[in-house]
């Protein structure tokens, strides 16, 4: 919650997004901070995560980059679904429920 919270509330975070997105097509340098911080580094983090959890036994043994996949996307639809919609931040927080619900249901042992 407080990770999308931040995505969605934090005004430096919620410009840099809006330049981005609009930029990453006739920037390169744009483009690849973009790719980096909203795709690369947030994959790389759940996949490291995702890896010792199942090695803990927290999580059930698959491929934790795909598990880390199967996470963060619809996170990242979510935080671009609800860009610059402050009065629904609500909604968004009850869906990021309902993925981490449906996450758990497939990915926690019983």
């Amino acid at each position: 919650r407080k990770v999308v919270l931040f995505y969605l509330s934090d005004p430096y975070i919620v410009q840099f997004r809006k330049l981005a997105i609009r930029e990453q097509f006739s920037n390169e340098v744009i483009y690849e901070a973009y790719r980096y911080y909203y795709m690369e580094s947030s994959i790389k983090f759940m996949s490291s995560l995702f890896q010792e959890m199942m090695e803990q036994g927290s999580l059930k043994k698959s491929d934790p980059e795909m598990a880390a996949y199967l996470f963060y996307s619809p996170i990242f639809l979510l935080i671009h679904k609800f860009e610059g919609r402050e009065t629904e931040i609500e909604d968004a927080l009850e869906l990021l429920e309902g993925i981490v619900a449906e996450f758990y249901k497939l990915y926690f042992p019983k």
